[in-house]
């Protein structure tokens, strides 16, 4: 058959080689011609993949920007059925493509799964990190799996004071910090480990908690009977209301709708609509209420009373109002609900015991002698954990057995030598947090400064995390995993650090998939131009190795286009001296010197490496913005020290 034209015979090959393509979809097998580089099809699932600006509101905006805030997300369904795939823990990296030194993606999956030290991605989705609230000013991030006898201490976030309280953004990307010295509350950017923002919320800013939906951080001021709560989107203050003599608490309804705040010397609760950010009611308690806690299945707060041991039942219905009482023994703590909303488990500080509430019916139905002054309980998918003060021992209830009309599962674990209550620095943040994989948890012993790995079902810990001479008063996960938000669609939010070409290697362990997408991230030439004005800190000390004990000079200079501007203003400009890993420290004032640099002296008060950072407010540099700067110190030589006499 002949046809007059070839451009009709391409298109009629095209169409056949395309129904054959559709033939071989609907069978799960996928030609490699055909392949999206979006989306394949291995082992009979469909994975599909994209990534978008966080803040695109349409097709022409969906650009990747380095260092802007991008989500990605992939699909995973059956091919054949389009069934979602639900319950996976996909492991993903990103890594740019280097033209010196290229790498097929397919060889970089194998390296990252091995956790080789030879070749790392710029993003790892596969991790999570361990931070401690640690007693100094500081929080410690630490890789749980990074070894091979090598530090996994990742870094260490300075803050401007001692942190008291903490609570977690969903998407794993914002940690607030209250510092009560200050009265200001840190933003810590997770994705870079660095403060992000620092807002003035008031005298002494202590507990803090976000409410279900994320709109707002409320924050607790102790000293003047107020709170603030904080705008999340805008990182800005929202609204400062007047409550009542605290401390304070909060709870919420899980529509977000009231904010129920503790006010412990006034005896009352107060009811703020969360939207008009007004206060709507007070609910007498006529105890000193505490450890508010919401039950979905009642949807009622129970808050507890520990001198007089009765628990307020609180209808956060239209209108918010007691509306029962539960008596319990003088003494009770802490209480958490299971998801469910039906079980209520509160600790009992002075019993050293454990009770259960049932919300259904607002009655303790049993209680369980654990430990020495349990204070705190969290929970994972089948267990509770009890920590207790006066005690090493961690107990654990089994939440199966909850409601079983049988005796409680109680056990326990060693989570060290030393009870909590051996220190001083002990607070109100947890303790013990579940690791993302929901069958192990992580517990901070203060005293001992460690970390212990616990993993269900073992009877003691399988490991422990050096928090580095520092104590952790309280420890959470952030978990750089892809997130489930819908049946099969898995996500994730980050921001590309530089402009280029990303694989983008994709593995799920089963069934056993290795595959990978491509990702382009254009340059940001608006942050090239702020870099370019931005001040930038050159150190001029020649030399890395100091002796201990004697002054060391510090010569750096400052360049760039906020130098003439440091002229002007005058010098406060400032050099902080830490010695690794966060041990010691100390701050000096630099002064200028003749060569139109700064200086400033500190003297090693022992062996080991000292990091230096430069810091000027005027100028808008901070000392996480400035470059690393090592020195050694080592102990003088004897010769040096005590030099030999010689003989006449």
């Amino acid at each position: 058959m002949q046809y007059r034209d070839k451009a009709f015979f391409h298109r009629r090959e095209k169409g056949i080689f395309w129904a054959f393509c559709g033939l071989c979809a609907a069978l799960g097998i996928q030609p490699a011609d055909a392949r999206d580089s979006n989306r394949t099809v291995e082992q009979g699932i469909a994975i599909e993949f994209s990534a978008v600006p966080a803040e695109a509101k349409k097709k022409s905006a969906e650009r990747l920007i380095e260092g802007r805030n991008a989500a990605i997300q992939f699909k995973i369904s059956d091919a054949k059925t389009g069934e979602p795939l639900k319950g996976l823990r996909p492991a993903v990296w990103l890594d740019i493509r280097k033209k010196d030194n290229p790498v097929a993606c397919k060889d970089k999956i194998k390296s990252f799964v091995q956790g080789s030290l030879a070749y790392r991605p710029e993003i790892d989705l596969s991790a999570y990190y361990i931070v401690t609230l640690n007693d100094q000013a500081s929080l410690s991030v630490i890789d749980p799996v990074m070894s091979f006898g090598q530090s996994k201490l990742v870094t260490r976030v300075l803050l401007p004071g001692p942190g008291e309280d903490w609570a977690l953004s969903s998407d794993q990307r914002k940690l607030f910090v209250t510092i009560p010295k200050m009265g200001e509350l840190a933003v810590v950017d997770t994705s870079a480990w660095k403060i992000a923002k620092l807002l003035s919320v008031g005298q002494k800013p202590s507990r803090t908690a976000l409410q279900p939906d994320e709109g707002y951080l409320w924050i607790a001021n102790d000293t003047d009977g107020e709170i603030t709560v904080v705008d999340t989107a805008k990182l800005d203050i929202a609204a400062r209301i007047r409550t009542g003599g605290g401390p304070h608490e909060f709870a919420f309804t899980d529509d977000s709708r009231y904010a129920l705040v503790t006010n412990q010397l006034e005896g009352s609760v107060s009811v703020i609509d969360v939207a008009k950010l007004e206060k709507v009611g007070e609910l007498k308690t006529g105890t000193p209420p505490a450890a508010p806690a919401f039950s979905g299945l009642s949807q009622s707060v129970y808050v507890l009373s520990e001198d007089e041991g009765t628990i307020s039942v609180l209808d956060a219905g239209t209108k918010p109002k007691i509306v029962a009482s539960v008596a319990a023994k003088p003494g009770i703590k802490a209480l958490r609900f299971t998801p469910d909303g039906r079980w209520g488990l509160i600790t009992n500080i002075r019993e050293n015991s454990v009770s259960i509430l049932d919300a259904a019916t607002n009655r303790i139905v049993d209680t369980v002698q654990v430990g020495q002054q349990p204070d705190q309980i969290t929970l994972t998918k089948a267990y509770a954990y009890i920590r207790s003060l006066a005690s090493e021992k961690v107990s654990l209830i089994g939440l199966s057995t909850l409601g079983q009309n049988k005796p409680l599962a109680v056990s326990e674990f060693r989570a060290g030598s030393v009870s909590p209550a051996n220190s001083s620095n002990l607070g109100a943040v947890a303790s013990i947090v579940p690791v993302p994989e929901g069958n192990a948890a992580l517990v901070a012993n203060p005293p001992e400064k460690i970390v212990y790995y616990y993993a269900e079902g073992m009877a003691a810990p399988m490991g422990s995390y050096q928090n580095y001479g520092l104590e952790p008063r309280g420890v959470l996960v952030v978990d750089r995993g892809l997130q489930e938000a819908h049946p099969g669609v898995y996500r994730s939010a980050l921001s590309f650090p530089h402009q280029g070409t990303y694989d983008v290697a994709f593995f799920l362990d089963s069934p056993r998939i290795a595959t990978c997408f491509t990702a382009s991230v254009e340059p940001d030439l608006l942050r090239k131009r702020r870099d370019a004005e931005r001040v930038k800190v050159e150190y001029l000390t020649q030399g890395s190795t100091i002796n201990v004990g004697e002054p060391t000079e510090i010569r750096f200079k400052l360049t760039g286009a906020g130098d003439r501007r440091s002229k002007q203003r005058g010098s406060d400009v400032r050099v902080l001296t830490v010695l690794a890993p966060g041990v010691w420290q100390t701050q000096e004032i630099a002064h200028p010197s003749l060569n139109g640099g700064y200086r400033a002296v500190f003297t090693p008060p022992r062996r080991g490496t000292y990091y230096v950072f430069v810091e000027s407010p005027a100028l808008g540099l901070r000392y996480q913005d400035s470059p690393l700067f090592a020195l050694h110190a080592k102990e003088k030589p004897l010769a040096e020290a005590s030099p030999e006499r010689k003989s006449p």
